[in-house]
């Protein structure tokens, strides 16, 4: 089997935790529920990615620029949020009609 040598000291676990993140943050992110802190958290996931599993190769010729667009991705959707048509706009909806 082939090996890298991670710094994490359980790699199975980290490998199903993140993908677990991943699918599970990725639903609510497409719902529009908890979008700043799921993409916060997924931004982080794929920020170890892009460092330590891509070895900064994000171009492409290096075959890893898909971990930077969705890098991107998640740093769009944390600063700008759902949207009027998300889940958050309609639970945690601020009154400011005049």
């Amino acid at each position: 089997m082939w090996k890298r040598d991670y710094p994490f000291s359980n790699t199975i676990l980290m490998l199903y935790l993140s993908k677990g993140a991943e699918c599970f943050l990725g639903l609510t992110l497409a719902l529009g529920f908890l979008t700043r802190i799921g993409s916060f958290v997924l931004l982080f996931v794929m920020s170890v990615a892009v460092i330590i599993g891509q070895r900064w190769h994000v171009f492409p010729y290096d075959k890893g620029e898909i971990t930077l667009f969705y890098w991107l991705f998640f740093l769009t959707f944390l600063f700008l949020g759902g949207g009027k048509y998300s889940l958050d706009s309609l639970i945690f909806k601020k009154n400011n009609e005049v």
